[in-house]
């Protein structure tokens, strides 16, 4: 099977670019280096074939859950102690103090077809 996709491309000169600005974003809530990200899909992909929906959460604490659950059963896959990127000192020291968990439930690839982030 082959995927193939047309993405239109435009070439923008230098004073087309200079008129664009970066998105202003709010402060994250938590900073974190996940694991390897092939091993994190081969857990995804185990997990995506029990529910359509995975919960993932982190926290400052180094941790991250990533959760599956149906009638019958809940299975999750944690990690620990997982290391902090260097940000400033006095957003580090914020992040830090909050000791809450932060989580997103979405829904999973399955067969290639694309689904929605759910809220």
């Amino acid at each position: 099977m082959a995927v193939q996709q047309d993405i239109p491309i435009k070439l923008l000169s230098a004073s087309q670019l200079a008129q664009f600005n970066e998105p202003h974003l709010p402060e994250p809530e938590v900073y974190i280096m996940v694991p390897p990200l092939k091993l994190l899909r081969n857990v995804v992909d185990r997990m995506k074939n029990i529910h359509d929906y995975l919960g993932i959460s982190a926290n400052m604490g180094g941790e991250l859950t990533l959760k599956v659950e149906t009638d019958m059963v809940s299975i999750a896959t944690f990690y620990t102690n997982l290391h902090h990127p260097q940000i400033g000192t006095r957003l580090r020291l914020k992040l830090i103090r909050s000791a809450n968990c932060f989580g997103k439930r979405v829904e999973v690839l399955r067969d290639m077809t694309l689904k929605k982030w759910r809220k």
